[in-house]
């Protein structure tokens, strides 16, 4: 397990961690398990500290395809660059075991991630669709620039067959586009566990006024 969840690591901080994981990587194949747990959460990176994290996973450390747990979640100061390099190694299947995914809460900005962006993160996750179990996309602001960001999520769970946790917590949800996640959810059937809180939009039945799901 790589944990060092809510340490308040800065950029130097999670390098100086990687580089000392990096100094203990020789002989890792004989004793590696087969699981890798990556618990980066709470802390203060940026996105350069973030992108150097992904190119550690990959070459030296070479964890990568034993991932199964990737959280990030909390680390206010990130945008969208900080996950270009996750949204590559999931669409080249690099990471193939992933099936706990949580970014929650990354985005400082008002307006959360990109709409764009999020189509293209959603995209990237198809590849781990059939195997992921746990998607933590709360607190993004999906839905804030536009609806092809729930268009996307609703896309991607579809395909999520096996997955038994949701969070799309604090986003932008307007009517039509719940209506097509119940419907995404109905035909994945397998979410044991939805979390929909705080999802301010003009959804109320007369579409006058702004409701929230609490």
């Amino acid at each position: 397990q790589v944990s060092i969840r809510g340490a308040q690591l800065d950029d130097k901080g999670l390098e100086a961690f990687l580089q000392s994981l990096a100094q203990n990587v020789h002989g890792k194949r004989r004793s590696l398990e087969r699981s890798v747990f990556v618990d980066l959460a709470g802390n203060r990176v940026t996105d350069a500290g973030v992108v150097s994290f992904f190119e550690h996973l990959d070459d030296p450390l070479d964890y990568a395809s034993f991932v199964q747990s990737l959280d990030i979640a909390g680390n206010r100061q990130l945008t969208s660059r900080a996950l270009l390099p996750l949204c590559s190694m999931l669409a080249k299947s690099a990471l193939p075991n992933l099936r706990i995914l949580r970014l929650g809460g990354l985005s400082r900005s008002a307006g959360g991630l990109p709409d764009v962006f999020l189509v293209e993160l959603m995209r990237s996750c198809e590849p781990v669709s059939h195997i992921l179990e746990e998607l933590d996309l709360s607190f993004l602001g999906i839905g804030g620039t536009g609806q092809l960001g729930p268009a996307a999520v609703a896309v991607l769970i579809r395909q999520s067959t096996v997955l038994r946790v949701l969070d799309l917590s604090g986003n932008f949800f307007q009517a039509p586009a719940l209506a097509n996640l119940f419907e995404a959810l109905a035909c994945a059937a397998a979410v044991e566990s939805l979390h929909l809180a705080y999802n301010t939009s003009q959804w109320s039945l007369s579409g006058s006024s702004p409701a929230s799901i609490h």
